[in-house]
C-alpha cells in the first residue's frame, strides 16, 4: 500500500510539475504572440505615419533668439524660423518693411544664415515675437480651414501664390 501511495504522490508531483511547466510555456507563447502582434502593429503604424503628410494642425515654432543692443536688434535664428514655416525670406522681409516703416532692416550677412538686424532704438523681443506670430496668422495659417499645411510659391518679383495643401484654397499675395 505504501508503495502505491508513493507512486501516486510521485506521479501527482510529476504531473503537477509538468502542468506548471506547460502553463509557463503557454504563457511564454502567448506573451511572444502578443509582443509580435504589438510589434507588427507598431511597425505598420510607423510606416503609415511616415507615408502620411503632417496634418498641419500642430505647427511648432522655434523660440526666437534675439540679441538686443542700444540701437539695434539681432534676430539670430530667423532662417530656422522661416524654414519651419516654409516661407521665402524675401516675402518675410517685405512684411517686416511694411510692419516697421522707417526702420532699417538688413540681413546680418549675405548668406542670411546669421540672422536679421533691425536698426532703431527701443526694440523689444516681445515686439519681434508679436510680428512673427502676426506673419504666421496672415501668411501661414489657411484662412479657410485654419491649418498650417500651406505653401507659398514666388510667381514674380513681388507676387506670391498661397496654397493650402489640405483644403486646396489658393490666393495671390503681393
Amino acid at each position: 500500500m505504501k508503495l502505491k501511495h508513493n507512486y501516486l504522490v510521485n506521479n501527482y508531483l510529476v504531473n503537477n510539475i509538468i502542468q506548471k511547466k506547460l502553463n509557463n510555456i503557454i504563457y511564454i507563447v502567448i506573451i511572444i504572440n502578443l509582443m509580435e502582434f504589438d510589434f507588427n502593429t507598431l511597425v505598420n503604424e510607423a510606416y503609415q505615419l511616415m507615408d502620411r503628410k503632417d496634418n498641419g494642425e500642430n505647427l511648432i515654432l522655434p523660440n526666437i533668439e534675439v540679441e538686443l543692443a542700444t540701437t539695434r536688434l539681432h534676430w539670430k535664428n530667423v532662417k530656422e524660423y522661416l524654414r519651419v514655416i516654409r516661407r521665402h525670406p524675401d516675402h518675410f522681409m517685405d512684411f517686416l518693411h511694411k510692419e516697421l516703416p522707417g526702420k532699417e532692416i538688413n540681413w546680418f550677412s549675405g548668406s542670411k544664415s546669421d540672422g536679421l538686424i533691425i536698426h532703431g532704438k527701443r526694440q523689444k523681443q516681445k515686439d519681434v515675437k508679436e510680428m512673427a506670430l502676426k506673419y504666421v496668422e496672415n501668411y501661414v495659417i489657411c484662412p479657410s480651414c485654419k491649418k498650417a499645411d500651406t505653401k507659398m510659391k514666388k510667381e514674380s518679383s513681388k507676387s506670391f501664390e498661397f496654397e493650402c495643401l489640405d483644403c486646396g484654397m489658393k490666393k495671390y499675395i503681393s
